[in-house]
């Protein structure tokens, strides 16, 4: 943990299980929620199983402990976000890697609901697209937008439109919005800005194949949700 008011860090206890590669995201509880990711270190060739367990890291306690339900797939590179409710929404993700990479493509559209009051883990009504590496940011309204994806390295062999989609928490229900302007994968970034539009910056592109003429992208887009809901619950 580090301390900004002394500039220096300290240990905490050890997590239950080490991890790579895993999320984490800042409950309203204060608390820490860390999900996923490779217990060992890819080794050449063999098949690495992402983990399907969960932990917290409690400031107070300066300790880790396991959530008492398990996800019901095992996940590498997903996506969290919080929900106005609370309850985390965990998108996409891979089950394992091979030598670093999955080379079967399996990013899916699943995604998955946690709450924090009972610790347990539920199934959320599956991604209208599949999204490898997306931004994900809570909007004003309390819904989430998931923006970019769909291309993943083991993936040579198509291009996928520019995904971007919006969830809405109090319906378990996702809708679809106009497509990214440029197709944005890997390490971009979305911030929410004052305006209540989300800035969505770089990360990779390609309008060729093969792979090798992939490209860092210094393009900006910006989403706006619109005209806030008559009535969110």
């Amino acid at each position: 943990v580090y301390d900004p008011a002394t500039g220096e860090w300290e240990p905490t206890g050890p997590m239950v299980v080490p991890r790579l590669d895993s999320t984490a995201i800042l409950l309203a509880s204060g608390k820490v929620l860390v999900v996923g990711g490779l217990t060992t270190v890819p080794q050449p060739n063999p098949v690495i199983p992402a983990t399907t367990r969960s932990e917290l890291y409690d400031p107070e306690a300066n300790a880790w402990t396991e959530t008492k339900g398990s996800l019901r797939r095992p996940v590498i590179w997903n996506t969290l976000a919080l929900l106005p409710t609370g309850e985390v929404l965990l998108t996409n993700g891979l089950p394992q890697v091979y030598n670093g990479i999955d080379p079967t493509c399996r990013f899916n559209a699943e995604a998955d609901i946690y709450d924090p009051i009972t610790e347990e883990w539920r199934p959320a009504h599956p991604m209208l697209n599949a999204h490898s590496y997306p931004s994900a940011v809570r909007l004003p309204s309390g819904r989430v937008l998931l923006a970019g994806g769909g291309l993943h390295p083991g993936c040579f062999t198509s291009l996928s439109m520019f995904p971007s989609e919006v969830y809405d928490p109090w319906h378990d229900a996702w809708a679809p919005t106009p497509p990214l302007r440029h197709f944005e994968f890997g390490a971009a970034a979305a911030v929410l800005l004052q305006s209540g539009q989300v800035l969505f910056t770089g990360g990779e592109t390609t309008d060729f194949m093969p792979w090798t003429h992939w490209d860092t992208l210094s393009a900006a887009q910006i989403f706006d949700e619109g005209p806030l809901p008559e009535a969110v619950p």
